[in-house]
């Protein structure tokens, strides 16, 4: 994984941008916005083993990313989007006041 990488703390907005950029330069933020293609039935294994790689690697950096009082949160979940959106919903606050000020 990546050795430097700080714990992250969602409710931060700056640490949450950088969990995403770190996601992304993995190349695995397809998986926690929806946008990796699904794999056909018929894919060959090797395929379908590259992608499960893939998405678990995702879902392993955000949980080793994430201070331990969250980790329980995640912990029993499969994906990385159904971890990002546990994670995120609680802790993102969308007022009209931090809105406007973006």
């Amino acid at each position: 994984m990546f050795p430097n990488a700080e714990s992250i703390q969602l409710e931060n907005l700056e640490k949450k941008e950088n969990m995403r950029f770190l996601l992304m330069d993995s190349g695995s933020w397809c998986f926690v916005d929806g946008s990796a293609p699904k794999l056909e039935d018929d894919s060959p294994r090797r395929e379908r083993s590259e992608y499960k790689q893939r998405e678990d690697r995702d879902f392993s950096t955000i949980y080793c990313g994430v201070d331990d009082q969250h980790k329980t949160l995640i912990s029993s979940l499969k994906s990385a989007s159904a971890a990002w959106t546990i994670l995120k919903n609680p802790f993102e606050y969308a007022s009209r006041a931090s809105i406007i000020h973006v």
